[in-house]
């Protein structure tokens, strides 16, 4: 009786390590990700910036050559 409520407790232990070790590693891959989706919208914005500024001197170079538009 005491071997087998030995098994029991082995098996219960084993599943709810196994659920628990499945929940952390799940938070741990979704932190990952969201972390690589800042990431990719920073750059988003980045090269949204330097686009209005590359307009910003092409705007200001036409006016250079053929004065205000």
């Amino acid at each position: 009786v005491v071997e087998f409520q030995l098994v029991i407790f082995a098996f219960t232990f084993l599943i709810f390590s196994t659920v628990f070790l499945s929940f952390y590693f799940l938070n741990v891959i979704l932190s990952f990700y969201s972390y690589i989706l800042r990431l990719h919208r920073m750059t988003s914005i980045e090269r949204e910036e330097k686009e209005k500024v590359k307009k910003k001197e092409k705007k200001q170079e036409e006016e250079e050559r053929h004065g205000p538009i």
